[in-house]
C-alpha cells in the first residue's frame, strides 16, 4: 500500500517514491546526481548510482572522503542560510551545485553532482589523489566535461522543475483536504441508510 502525501513534512515528501523517481528522473536528464538534505543536513534522498567518480574517489581514501564530505557539507549548510544557490567544485575538483528548497516553512537544499570542468580539472583531481596517497583510481564512465555555465542552467532547471513540482503536490493537496472530509462526510450519511 502506497502512503499517501500529506505535505506536512518536507523529509516524509521528498523521502516518497514519488519524489525519488522525480529526482531520479531528473538527474537522469541532466546528468548530474541530485541528492536531497533536511535544513540540518542530513540526507533525505540520494540517486541511486550517487556520482561514480564521487563513489570512486570517497572509496579510495577515508581522508579523502571526509574531506569531500566537509566542502559539499559547507555548500549545503551555506545555501540554507542565504537562500541562494550556488555552483562550486567540490574538493575533487568536479562542477557541483547547491540550491535551495523551502516548503511549507521547511527547508531543504538539494546538491547536484556532475563532472569534471575540463582535462585540467581532472588532472588536479587526479593529482590530488595523489597527495593522498592513492596513485589508481579506475574511472568506469566515459569523462564528459561540464562548464559552469551548463552547470547553472542545470541548477535554474532543477530549481524550476522542483518548483513547479512542489507548487502542483500543494494545489493537489489542498484540494484533497478540500473535498475528502465532504465526501467522508457523505459517505457517514449514506452508511445509515
Amino acid at each position: 500500500m502506497q502512503k499517501t502525501i500529506t505535505g506536512e513534512n518536507l523529509e516524509d515528501l521528498f523521502g516518497s517514491k514519488t519524489w525519488r523517481d522525480h529526482f531520479t528522473a531528473l538527474s537522469d536528464i541532466l546528468g548530474f546526481t541530485l541528492s536531497i538534505y533536511t535544513q540540518t543536513g542530513k540526507p533525505i534522498f540520494i540517486s541511486p548510482g550517487a556520482a561514480p567518480l564521487c563513489q570512486e574517489f570517497r572509496s579510495s581514501s577515508p581522508n579523502f572522503a571526509s574531506r569531500c564530505e566537509s566542502v559539499c557539507r559547507s555548500f549545503i549548510m551555506s545555501v540554507l542560510a542565504t537562500g541562494k544557490p550556488k555552483i562550486f567544485k567540490c574538493h575533487a575538483k568536479i562542477m557541483c551545485f547547491a540550491l535551495p528548497v523551502e516548503y511549507m516553512h521547511e527547508k531543504a537544499a538539494i546538491l547536484g553532482q556532475g563532472s569534471f570542468s575540463s582535462y585540467d580539472d581532472f588532472r588536479d583531481g587526479m593529482n590530488l589523489l595523489n597527495a593522498y596517497g592513492i596513485d589508481r583510481v579506475t574511472i568506469k564512465t566515459p569523462l564528459i566535461f561540464t562548464n559552469p555555465q551548463q552547470t547553472w542552467k542545470s541548477c535554474r532547471f532543477t530549481a524550476s522543475t522542483v518548483s513547479r513540482l512542489l507548487k502542483n503536490t500543494q494545489e493537489n493537496i489542498t484540494l484533497r483536504m478540500k473535498f475528502e472530509p465532504e465526501e467522508h462526510h457523505r459517505n457517514v450519511e449514506c452508511s445509515r441508510w
